[in-house]
């Protein structure tokens, strides 16, 4: 794995490469996530979504099911020898409870979402889940994945499965953009040196890639390494993109 680098030449290709993918063709993007158009990026939707669907199932997740996130994330725990975990826009996802479930290590997991009865239900599941190390610990909180509550450097890893993609999905160009440039950013910043933001989307790599690649480029305190693998292919091929976060 190399340290990224970057010339104008590409950087001038790649920056059309972004604004065909982000700015020109919003309902192209995350067309494996479920209802098209804006509805995705809105509060207004995932509080109907949730409302409809919490009585009826306990969980639910998008693009890739908990038990190969979670198989995921804790293998590069063991690589970055950390503890701290946020799961951002956590949904119904059972991807905490899984963590809890099977890490051998004490972790402590964060699940974060914007709509408050999701993280009610996150609170009321983790409470009871039965822990493989009683010291690992869980705390859900409400909060906008783009200006996040957390002091800089502070967890290991920060899972996204689906919530940028979600993002993405605005009609108005400015706010898509400005949507996607905070959920990276502050991702990037609450990591520790040596820590890892897993994105988990169905997003190809052709293109989704190179954008990520220009978008770490403006953090000229650090310096990342970016990579990504196949994490699944059933009923359609996902990816997982790792940022890995080193000093200067």
């Amino acid at each position: 794995m190399e340290l990224l680098k970057i010339n104008k030449h590409a950087c001038g290709f790649l920056f059309k490469l972004v604004r065909m993918r982000y700015i020109g063709c919003p309902v192209m993007y995350c067309s494996s996530l479920g209802p098209k158009g804006e509805a995705l990026s809105k509060l207004k939707y995932w509080k109907y979504h949730y409302k409809k669907n919490l009585g009826e199932q306990n969980e639910f997740d998008w693009l890739l099911n908990s038990e190969t996130v979670s198989n995921s994330v804790l293998y590069q725990l063991s690589i970055v020898q950390g503890s701290t975990i946020l799961d951002l826009g956590c949904g119904m996802s059972s991807v905490s409870q899984k963590l809890l479930k099977k890490s051998q290590h004490p972790i402590f997991v964060h699940s974060l979402d914007y709509v408050s009865s999701v993280i009610e239900h996150q609170k009321k599941l983790c409470s009871v889940v039965p822990k493989v190390n009683l010291s690992s610990g869980f705390d859900g909180i409400v909060a906008d994945a783009c200006l996040l509550p957390y002091k800089d450097n502070v967890f290991d890893i920060v899972v996204d499965k689906g919530t940028m993609d979600s993002l993405l999905k605005d009609d108005i160009k400015e706010r898509r953009m400005q949507k996607f440039a905070s959920l990276l950013e502050e991702s990037l910043r609450i990591l520790r040196p040596g820590g890892c933001f897993m994105q988990f989307t169905d997003e190809d790599p052709d293109i989704h890639y190179d954008i990520l690649f220009i978008a770490i480029q403006k953090h000229s305190a650090h310096q990342y390494h970016l990579s990504f693998t196949s994490a699944g292919s059933e009923p359609y091929p996902c990816y997982v993109y790792l940022i890995k976060k080193t000093m200067l």
